[in-house]
Order: structure tokens, then C-alpha cells, then sequence
């Protein structure tokens, strides 16, 4: 599972990338910025994005629309502190809102469960000849 954490703090970006290190299945991405995380999404499609509210170069709601129109199966988590746009994230295709102040543990709990489906898929997939077709294949990005 391709996760990309972004997140203008370098401590929760770490404090995840920590909490899963042990959790097999997982490519780790970090970006720190809308145009960091944008550029990671070009570089290898995510599966899964965790994204904070307000970044230092724009709002991370732009990376989860952005997401849902460029790959129809990716999950976004929106993880912050502004608890005010939930319904807003919701309503734009956030598959979840977690609180960072108080919903960090549910938000690994989900992260591990994803991670745990994936390794699944990927088996079944590979069980039955994929023809070299993974979960991570994706179409190319193209800016319009």
C-alpha cells in the first residue's frame, strides 16, 4: 500500500511513520506542502493519502479533490486539528476526518486495517495471475 502523509509538521509526519513502521505492505511518502504532496502524487500514485487541513502554500482540501478526480480508488484521510471543516472535507470525498488532538490512535487503527486489506487483495490478485498487474498500477497523471 502506497500511503503519502502530508502534513506541514515534520513531528506528527514522524510520529506516524513511527507508529507504522512495523506494519507490512506499506511505502511511506512524506510531503510537508500542497505542492510537495502534489509532486509525491506524480512520482508513485498513493492508495492512501493523509492529509492536513491548512498547509503552508495553499489547503490540503485541494490535494483530496485533486485526488479523487486523478484516482478513482484512493483513500484520503483528512487529519487536523480544525475540527470546523469536517462536514466541508466530508462533503468534498474525505473518506474520514480524524481530530489530530484526540483521533491520532484511530486514525493508525485505520491506516493498519487498510494496510491489512490491501496485503489481502494483493494476494488474491497474485493468486490468479495478474499478468503483472498490481494494485499500485495506475494511469499516467496528465495536467489539462
Amino acid at each position: 500500500m502506497n500511503l503519502l502523509i502530508v502534513d506541514e509538521s515534520s513531528a506528527v509526519r514522524d510520529r506516524l511513520a513511527k507508529l507504522l513502521a512495523g506494519v507490512s505492505n506499506l511505502e511511506l511518502m512524506q510531503a510537508a506542502s500542497v505542492a510537495k504532496g502534489i509532486e509525491s502524487m506524480r512520482d508513485v500514485a498513493p492508495d492512501v493519502i493523509v492529509v492536513d487541513v491548512l498547509l503552508p502554500d495553499g489547503s490540503g482540501i485541494g490535494i483530496l479533490k485533486r485526488a479523487k478526480q486523478l484516482f478513482s480508488s484512493v483513500t484520503v484521510f483528512v487529519n487536523s486539528n480544525y475540527t470546523d471543516y469536517r462536514s466541508y472535507c466530508l462533503s468534498a470525498g474525505a473518506d474520514a476526518f480524524f481530530d489530530k488532538s484526540f483521533d491520532f490512535d484511530a486514525l493508525i487503527q485505520a491506516l493498519q486495517q487498510l494496510s491489512a486489506r490491501f496485503a489481502t487483495r494483493s494476494d488474491r490478485i497474485d493468486a490468479r495471475g495478474s499478468g503483472g498487474l498490481g494494485l499500485r498500477d495506475r494511469p499516467a497523471m496528465h495536467d489539462d
